[in-house]
């Protein structure tokens, strides 16, 4: 953070961005374990939650600053009085405990905030948009701080202020795309069909076998993209496991009396293979011996042995999954850059909805979704083809903050006039139309008009009577501005009228 505020955006810092947003969304699955810790003091699972909620707040406030601080650089300079700012903030964040320097950040910002008028230039309203998203990050990270000392040491905070915030909440929103799971679905009911077909046809007697591990197949892998490369490796795991496994059951096995010495008998194989399955590189082969080994060795109440049962449970398996990656191969895989395509067609096709009104979310809920979008998109972008998908298009970052930008936006058009509410419709009716055409691949160009709405609606809220919904306001229509017409001319404002 102290980086991204103490110099110009950078193709580093950017990757960085986009690795964190993938490290956040692991870490809320991680805690999802915390319940089943055995530690004396188990971490508190509420505060993680909360933790996780503000953590996923700061990317897109940052990406808002760098993007203001880009726009005035541009367009001039930083006014001294914001550079002094923003280098104290910078320090401030560089420390590794919370000061009481945030109350005078605060202060100091709303100096600068309180010097805006209907007769504001393009340069006063960036800085407002700037100002208000400094004092986010900053109220967000004093959180964070406070919360992540709270979930380590329950004891340790008792402010109200945080006992708040991590109330009861419902599940993190998280991406999902229903298309891909019916058609999971089907590819896996599909494969089953094959294998059942196989198993009358021939009478196998371990053909129920064969049908089950194609049910495994092809649901423990329909998360990924291609999921027969998973497969395959389970297949592989299997093979290579067949003649461990043939040891231990007619040569080890039979020996081995108690379950200490059973314990100690199965060590050699499973220790290795633990090791192996704890090496990020090799850990799904790991797994797939793991999963063979145990599957195949069967082990029971009471020792029972067939050298045909053996060979024909372990062909079962092998056939089972060969044909889960033949019928995927043939209905379900797909390649980076379509995966791709979907996660960004996703969030453009939220972001319709939302300026149309037809979801709500709140900000936290809109930025977790969209955030693990994020994660989701970074791994299929560095397997895709750069002809494949446009990265210029392709910043679901950037998506994330417009749909704040939007949220914020609609929350105070109760405080306009009845001509500004009229222009904020047309300019939510423009972004829905926008963003839907963008979503089924038409990349159109902005109209005149439309930005000519846009700045309409800042010289409405420009007037408001109250100071909240005034900044707030300006924050999110200047970010608006800024997500759509980046190359746009300055803002003018209108001249008072003349008068007699």
């Amino acid at each position: 953070i102290s980086d991204g505020l103490a110099q110009a955006p950078t193709r580093a810092i950017e990757r960085e961005q986009r690795r964190i947003a993938a490290d956040v969304t692991e870490l809320a699955t991680l805690a999802l374990a915390f319940p089943y810790d055995t530690a004396a003091q188990r971490p508190n699972r509420a505060a993680m939650r909360a933790l996780d909620e503000q953590l996923v707040a700061m990317l897109p406030r940052l990406s808002g600053i760098e993007d203001r601080m880009a726009a005035l650089r541009r367009y001039g300079s930083l006014p001294d009085e914001v550079a002094k700012l923003i280098a104290e903030i910078s320090r401030w964040f560089a420390q590794p405990q919370i000061g009481i320097e945030a109350q005078d950040f605060r202060r100091a910002g709303a100096a600068i905030l309180s010097a805006t008028g209907p007769q504001s230039g393009w340069a006063d309203l960036l800085t407002v948009s700037l100002v208000v998203r400094l004092d986010e990050l900053i109220d967000a990270w004093q959180r964070c701080l406070e919360l992540s000392t709270l979930a380590r040491n329950p004891p340790a905070v008792g402010s109200h202020r945080l006992r708040t915030i991590f109330a009861p909440r419902a599940a993190k929103p998280l991406h999902r795309d229903h298309g891909i799971a019916a058609l999971s679905a089907l590819t896996a009911a599909f494969a089953m069909t094959v294998g059942t077909v196989f198993w009358i046809a021939t009478a196998w007697p371990n053909g129920d076998e064969a049908v089950g591990f194609v049910a495994v197949a092809c649901s423990l892998f329909a998360a990924l993209d291609d999921p027969s490369l998973g497969m395959l490796k389970f297949i592989i795991g299997t093979v290579a496991s067949v003649p461990i496994v043939a040891i231990y059951q007619f040569g080890i096995l039979p020996a081995i009396d108690g379950y200490t010495a059973l314990m100690i008998s199965l060590a050699p194989a499973l220790l290795p293979i633990g090791i192996v399955m704890a090496i990020p590189k090799y850990a799904s082969m790991g797994l797939a011996l793991a999963f063979g080994f145990s599957v195949q060795l069967a082990i029971q109440p009471t020792y029972s042995a067939d050298m045909a049962t053996f060979l024909n449970s372990s062909i079962a398996v092998v056939l089972g999954f060969t044909v889960g990656v033949a019928v995927t191969r043939l209905i379900r895989a797909l390649g980076a850059q379509t995966a791709a395509r979907r996660l960004l067609r996703a969030g453009r096709e939220d972001l319709a909805d939302l300026a149309d009104g037809n979801i709500s979310p709140t900000r936290a809920e809109w930025t977790s979704r969209m955030l693990d979008r994020v994660g989701l998109l970074l791994p299929r972008m560095r397997q895709a083809a750069p002809r494949d998908v446009d990265p210029q298009t392709a910043d679901a970052l950037h998506d994330l903050r417009t749909g704040i930008n939007l949220i914020d936006l609609k929350q105070v058009a109760e405080s306009l006039t009845e001509r500004g509410r009229k222009t904020m419709m047309r300019v939510l009716t423009g972004a829905a139309g926008h963003f839907r055409s963008f979503a089924r691949g038409r990349q159109q160009t902005l109209s005149t008009d439309f930005l000519r709405d846009i700045d309409v609606l800042i010289g409405d809220i420009l007037v408001l009577g109250s100071g909240s919904d005034r900044t707030k306001g300006l924050a999110a229509i200047v970010g608006l501005r800024r997500d759509l017409y980046p190359d746009a001319p300055p803002y003018i404002p209108s001249p008072l009228p003349v008068q007699a």
